[in-house]
């Protein structure tokens, strides 16, 4: 009986069958991944900052209002100004502000949008680790004045 195949198509079959085994594996960019921007860093630390201010009361800086986000919380200073380093974040994640002495609204005005400042909070877009955030201007205000208006809807 003679053989099926020569020597030239046994190497062809052999690098045919090399192809199909390599080809799954370089073909695959990897599993389980997620659709993490390149450049948000959920490792590290990152540093946010802003200030709270009363809206009830000119505008003056409330100190001693309580800032909390990721897990971290930090009172802020007699300027009203907070610097909180916190765990970086890949998603948004909200921020909490509770006045002192349970004296001030629950609901607040943060870059002039309106949302309850105690619970759920406010967002915070995914912030890599190192990077500094700049919360901006955070406005509760004193139970000596009316409640916001409520929030308008379009």
């Amino acid at each position: 009986m003679g053989m099926i195949f020569g020597k030239s198509h046994h190497y062809a079959v052999v690098l045919a069958l090399s192809a199909l085994l390599v080809v799954p594996l370089v073909g695959c960019g990897g599993g389980g991944g997620t659709d993490t921007p390149p450049s948000v860093n959920p490792t590290g630390v990152a540093t946010f900052k802003g200030i709270v201010l009363d809206y009830n009361n000119e505008s003056l800086p409330v100190p001693g209002a309580q800032v909390s986000f990721n897990g971290v919380s930090v009172f802020t200073a007699n300027d009203g100004s907070f610097t909180l380093d916190a765990p970086a974040t890949v998603d948004t994640v909200n921020a909490t502000v509770v006045g002192p002495n349970n004296n001030f609204y629950s609901t607040g005005i943060v870059n002039g949008v309106q949302y309850n400042t105690v619970n759920p909070g406010f967002p915070v877009p995914g912030t890599a680790g190192g990077a500094s955030r700049d919360l901006g201007v955070i406005k509760i205000g004193n139970q000596s004045g009316p409640p916001p208006p409520p929030p308008s809807d379009f």
